[in-house]
């Protein structure tokens, strides 16, 4: 089983609420491998190597989230990453059946 413990998150990247659904907040952090990640309910819902398309992989998997913590300094074109999105969403179903086993 895989386990994302306190020491592999990056310590100047510390979960944040970064959305919700419904009632529940979405949390955004980084691990030390700087791999970005989106959890909702302890469970991971988006990963990537650019925040973005960990978040844009996160609504794949639960349409109905919303982000409301805005990043005016980094600015994400879905074009630029298209063609990674099958391989990320492959690889945070991979993470989310390991950390589930």
């Amino acid at each position: 089983m895989i386990k994302i413990t306190k020491e592999q998150i990056d310590p100047n990247k510390m979960p944040k609420k970064v959305g919700f659904k419904g009632r529940k907040p979405v949390l955004e952090f980084m691990t030390k491998g700087g791999l970005n990640c989106i959890s909702l309910d302890g469970k991971l819902i988006g990963s990537g190597p650019h925040r973005g398309l960990a978040r844009h992989i996160a609504q794949i998997q639960e349409p109905e989230l919303v982000f409301d913590e805005l990043t005016k300094s980094e600015s994400f074109d879905l074009n630029v990453y298209k063609h990674l999105v099958p391989v990320w969403t492959e690889i945070t179903n991979r993470i989310r059946e390991a950390l589930n086993a």
